[in-house]
């Protein structure tokens, strides 16, 4: 990245780095996509969501001495910022590649597909691949984007976002911080995480798959206030 030095914010290099050593969990050939499709479609993403935000919210409970539960709560404040972005991603892919229609969909209201142009000698040939390469473009796509995502959700799917995400929005950088820096911000301050801010995170989290469950399959989900602590979870 040398050769960007002194043109681009040093800031900008360092989280864009970051952000693509983030993708190296992602599948490098098409037949990973195609096992990493079959792998998320076997598993309900909304169920995957509710265990791992419950788990999470138990281990939130424990015991935890007071000098070790900061490095704790941070620990547990980015799994649950991680569910969040796999359920997304996962609901997602799940989602369009179940139905024609929405696949369609997707590729006439994404700007990466919707203005490709294709030569008529190849239409055959790029019917051939597009399907891989959808698969290819959502595994790698970075779901921590939520205005972004929620564009993709309402124009795909037709599934609107909590209105005010900027909550979530600020959660992420936080994450980011805490996976990247040590809990750390560009200012070096170290984020203080209380069961309190946990508490807040799963909400928030909570609220948005809601949403989009609530929408996608309004006769299977739970409300709200199931609960006696006012979440489906």
């Amino acid at each position: 990245m040398n050769e960007f030095s002194g043109k681009v914010d040093d800031d900008v290099i360092e989280e864009l780095a970051d952000e693509l050593r983030d993708d190296d969990w992602a599948p490098r050939n098409v037949d990973d996509y195609a096992d990493y499709l079959l792998a998320i479609t076997d598993q309900e993403p909304y169920e995957a969501f509710s265990a791992s935000v419950r788990d999470t919210r138990i281990l939130a409970r424990l015991a935890i001495p007071p000098r070790q539960q900061p490095h704790f709560y941070r620990l547990l404040y980015a799994s649950v910022i991680i569910a969040l972005e796999t359920y997304l991603s996962d609901k997602f892919i799940s989602s369009v590649f179940k139905h024609q229609a929405r696949l369609r969909q997707f590729v006439e209201s994404d700007r990466s597909f919707s203005k490709e142009r294709v030569v008529l000698r190849d239409i055959v040939k790029r019917m051939d691949t597009i399907k891989n390469d959808i698969r290819k473009y959502l595994v790698d796509f970075g779901w921590h984007h939520l205005s972004v995502v929620s564009g993709m959700f309402l124009n795909t799917l037709n599934v609107v976002f909590p209105k005010d995400l900027a909550f979530l929005k600020e959660a992420i950088r936080v994450r980011h911080d805490i996976i990247h820096r040590n809990g750390k911000n560009k200012d070096d301050d170290r984020h203080e995480i209380t069961r309190n801010n946990m508490e807040e995170i799963i909400g928030a989290a909570s609220e948005v798959v809601w949403f989009i469950e609530h929408q996608l399959n309004p006769e299977t989900v739970k409300p709200l206030d199931e609960d006696d602590e006012g979440l489906p979870f």
